[in-house]
């Protein structure tokens, strides 16, 4: 029996040249529809909780669920991981120092390939 042909689909990085809700969920749209995905059949959408993406009123959230009622937003967990170490960070004199010295150190190793 023959398998049916499973299409492969990259969104790709797209260069923004407006970081508003309206912009970015036009330029998702219209990469959707130049893959040949339709819109209607999404489930889901998740990306990081800026106002301009996650805002229920004008982010890509409130946005795509004007257009699909079922594309549910859910947040980026990684992205949740993040905020809260960098607000753990910000309350400790010793976690700030720490992780200036090792963004000092990244900084200092990644100009140089012989370093």
């Amino acid at each position: 029996m023959e398998k049916p042909h499973i299409r492969e689909h990259f969104m790709g990085f797209l260069k923004a040249e407006e970081s508003t809700g309206q912009h970015l969920a036009s330029m998702i749209l219209t990469r959707l529809e130049e893959l040949g995905i339709p819109f209607d059949d999404c489930r889901g959408q998740s990306y990081g909780k800026g106002a301009n993406m996650k805002g229920k009123n004008k982010g890509v959230q409130a946005r795509l669920l004007e257009k699909n009622p079922r594309a549910l937003f859910v947040p980026c967990g990684a992205h949740t991981l993040n905020l809260v170490v960098c607000d753990a960070a910000k309350g400790s004199l010793d976690a700030m120092s720490y992780f200036g010295v090792l963004q000092k150190f990244y900084t200092l190793f990644s100009a140089s390939s012989q370093r």
